[in-house]
């Protein structure tokens, strides 16, 4: 996340961290400039966060496709299924399920399952937001998501060698 005010982060650890490994890195942000996209490129991002909830058709569009034409990967994320079909109208490749509610800001893994009942085929899910441990893992799995985004667990993990192994997902 490189939002300083809320977040504690910054495009300078965004850069920090992309000199220390060569595994993609997201640029978790609320984008809604082109601006921001340079800026991300320039940290070394390879991915970068559209937000749907918090973008007009118009922008999420204009903003997706200045993205791919920068080589950078674009998840889309999205909070139900109305912002689902909007990610779909872009084309979105890479479609990310927050599990947050956003007016009441609390978790619910199983909220992927919910809006992805009906999803399109060829494109990637990730399920986003509340997956803390492996039980919440399975909750998940039978949506058919492509992977997770997991970052406040791991945050607040004391031994990762040993958490990351048990949240592999198994088919």
């Amino acid at each position: 996340m490189t939002d300083e005010k809320y977040f504690g982060g910054s495009f300078e650890r965004l850069q920090a961290l992309t000199t220390k490994t060569t595994l993609p890195v997201l640029c978790k942000d609320f984008i809604i400039d082109p601006l921001q996209i340079d800026v991300a490129k320039q940290a070394g991002a390879s991915m970068i966060l559209l937000i749907v909830n918090i973008l007009s058709d118009k922008q999420l569009k204009d903003l997706y496709n200045y993205a791919i034409s920068q080589n950078l990967e674009v998840l889309v994320e999205v909070h139900d299924r109305h912002e689902l079909e909007r990610a779909y109208k872009v084309n979105a490749k890479l479609i990310g399920v927050n599990n947050r509610d956003l007016k009441r800001f609390v978790t619910n893994v199983e909220h992927t399952n919910t809006i992805l009942e009906n999803k399109k085929p060829n494109h990637y899910y990730i399920s986003e937001s509340g997956i803390h441990d492996v039980s919440d893992v399975r909750k998940i799995l039978h949506s058919g998501i492509d992977g997770l985004l997991i970052g406040e667990a791991l945050m607040r993990c004391d031994n990762l060698s040993e958490f990351l192994p048990q949240l592999k997902m198994q088919r």
